[in-house]
């Protein structure tokens, strides 16, 4: 079995004291099914009932966390079940994290207003009783344990929970019994990929791969499962980083043991560290240098936009590039001074003032101001007051994406949402994660993505559809040979040998 982090299954009838008040702490608890009451004991012997909770909701933190006896007995309203953490493995969660200690004070300290003085575990030192552990918010915890419950299932010996080859749609936790993973090929034996039991997961890496189910799933006792749709694991997965590393890592495990994921248009993906890895090799092994590619960029998302978009004759449409002042911007720029050779009325807007641009981004800046390209840093009146527009050319944010977009960024990205105009986003609509999906908030919803070199995973992720639009993928000059290097280990043809920019199918 493999040795994963546990989430143990408690069962409470009606009127059963689940942690007592005064009680030294030892597990923390998340509601799966029923409903409990918060009692606090007053010293003449009476209760008082402070809060209820319910499916989804959590209780046990704060003695954990402040190193403090219960400050109050939870008691079950009806039948419940929590899956249960053990110190430790809370330990292990928050060790995880890297989320600060401020958010999930200000949870407890809403719960603690209720209460008054805490009373400290034996031996610790009052003052002391927070050590030097990453705490995570308060929706981390559940998070890191388990997202909010979304129905369960039973399944009897033999039953198949997952087929191989469908379309992935749940996210499952073993809560009692065991199953089987195993790959099926026709005219041969079933191999057997792993054996897992309760406290165990499965169903993650067509989820968060955007693929089919790679493998099939059976029970191999009667087993009993939480499942989670697609669209609480996505939500969980993007609130909670240590969990999502969690899963990326034994995805990344399981995957070793599958077949490939299924290319896109016939053509692999890879994930941003592949991608930067390509850009590293391309400058510092082959000295392809970084203005080459970015030429190569741009100058294919000129070309496209102008046979796509713009009726195969820029000249006189109205075009706005909206770019950032990194590598991605930098494209944005190349394609921009192209469109504006070609006649087309380009007005192109920054993120950031000019001195804010460095290498070749910066040189790419300076010839549209040498041209007389119409630049104007921000927003601004000028962006708002554009009475008509062609076309919107997206090259804020490339796979370098770091959280939702903020500032100006997320002010272009909803400008141009809001226009009843074309989007042509480069490499990535921004505000899409180019490994996970992951669809920040804002996000670019565009008509067309133009992806560079290969196509990324996260273009193929669910949680990504109607903000990729149309897909194409262009050349910007890598040698096949690079991809079959030490680091990256796979064959890639010759795929541009038709045309520099080809159409793919999700």
């Amino acid at each position: 079995m493999e040795p994963k982090p546990k989430f143990g299954l408690e069962q409470y009838p009606p009127g059963t004291d689940i942690i007592r008040q005064g009680d030294t702490p030892e597990k923390f608890y998340i509601i799966t099914k029923g409903d409990v009451e918060i009692v606090r004991h007053l010293v003449d012997g009476y209760e008082i009932i402070i809060d209820r909770m319910g499916e989804g909701s959590y209780f046990g933190e704060i003695g954990l966390l402040k190193k403090a006896k219960r400050i109050a007995t939870v008691r079950a309203k009806t039948n419940v079940e929590v899956m249960a953490m053990s110190h430790d493995t809370f330990e292990r969660w928050l060790n995880d994290s890297q989320i600060s200690r401020q958010e999930i004070d200000a949870v407890m300290e809403e719960r603690l207003m209720l209460i008054g003085d805490l009373q400290l575990v034996d031996g610790v030192v009052p003052g002391q009783e927070n050590d030097d552990t990453a705490v995570p918010t308060a929706a981390d915890i559940i998070e890191a344990a388990t997202p909010a419950t979304a129905g369960q299932q039973t399944f009897n010996p033999g039953d198949i929970i997952i087929h191989q080859g469908e379309t992935a749609d749940k996210f499952y936790i073993i809560v009692s019994g065991a199953v089987e993973i195993f790959y099926y090929e026709p005219n041969a034996a079933d191999t057997i990929i792993a054996q897992l039991d309760s406290g165990n997961y499965f169903g993650e890496i067509g989820l968060l791969e955007g693929s089919k189910r790679t493998a099939s799933v059976r029970a191999t006792t009667p087993v009993k499962v939480l499942v989670f749709d697609r669209e609480t694991f996505s939500r969980w997965i993007s609130d909670a980083p240590a969990s999502r590393y969690e899963l990326w890592r034994t995805a990344a495990e399981r995957r070793d043991n599958t077949k490939p994921l299924p290319p896109i248009g016939g053509i692999r993906s890879i994930d941003t560290t592949q991608m930067i890895e390509v850009d590293r090799a391309m400058i510092e092994d082959y000295r392809i240098e970084l203005i080459q590619m970015m030429e190569n960029a741009g100058r294919n998302l000129a070309h496209l936009a102008r046979k796509r978009f713009l009726n195969g004759d820029p000249r006189g449409q109205s075009v706005v590039i909206l770019a950032g002042h990194g590598g991605n911007g930098g494209g944005g720029l190349v394609c921009a001074r192209h469109l504006h050779n070609w006649g087309a009325k380009v007005h192109v807007f920054i993120t950031k003032s000019d001195e804010k641009f460095r290498g070749v981004p910066a040189h790419q800046l300076e010839i549209l101001r040498r041209m007389g390209v119409s630049v104007t840093i921000g927003a601004g009146m000028v962006l708002n007051n554009l009475l008509t527009t062609d076309l919107i050319i997206d090259a804020i944010i490339g796979y370098n994406l770091a959280g939702a977009p903020y500032g100006v960024a997320a002010q272009f990205i909803q400008w141009a949402n809001v226009q009843n105009t074309p989007i042509l986003s480069l490499d990535a609509p921004s505000g899409l994660d180019t490994t996970t999906g992951k669809v920040f908030d804002p996000a670019i919803r565009a008509s067309a993505t133009m992806t560079l070199a290969l196509p990324k995973d996260g273009l193929r992720h669910e949680t990504g559809e109607g903000v990729v639009g149309e897909l194409y993928l262009a050349d910007i000059g890598v040698p096949p040979d690079l991809y079959a290097g030490p680091k990256l280990g796979f064959e890639i043809g010759p795929i541009f040998a038709e045309n520099d920019v080809i159409r793919l199918d999700l």
